[in-house]
């Protein structure tokens, strides 16, 4: 008998064990892959939480005192209101943008604020003019 270039090539048809055991397989190997995926994209966000960094800047009356941190793009800084009269902090970016710190911080209570990026940022308080601070935002090594 010979072998002609265009004929189909004939299988002997599985079991239905041999079908069944083969689909079984075939699950279980997906779902490891699936599970091998899920767990490395947690491990990657899990790594990149730690990486925030929260500094601690504290009001105290009229005056931002003075902290002893470098921020950089991604922090976070938390602003307590150590005085007992009430503010309202904002943040003059780089472009001239302006971005108030909620209503109005109360004595003992705080504000929390993301670093976008690098540059100079003012911090001022809408109602009593006289307080301010520059923080000045290195742009972030590896």
């Amino acid at each position: 008998m010979t072998c002609k270039a265009n004929e189909a090539t004939h299988y002997p048809a599985l079991y239905p064990a041999q079908r069944l055991r083969r689909q079984l397989m075939l699950l279980t190997m997906l779902s490891c892959l699936v599970l091998a995926t899920f767990f490395t994209m947690q491990t990657a966000l899990a790594e990149q939480v730690a990486e925030v960094t929260t500094h601690k800047m504290i009001l105290s009356h009229h005056e931002f005192e003075a902290w002893d941190f470098t921020p950089k793009p991604g922090d976070r800084i938390e602003i307590t209101n150590k005085s007992d009269i009430a503010h309202s902090i904002y943040i003059t970016y780089p472009d001239g943008k302006v971005l108030t710190l909620g209503d109005v911080q109360l004595p003992g209570h705080s504000a929390v604020w993301e670093v976008p990026s690098a540059g100079e940022f003012l911090f001022k308080c809408w109602i009593h003019p006289i307080i301010n601070a520059k923080m000045k935002v290195q742009a972030d090594t590896p």
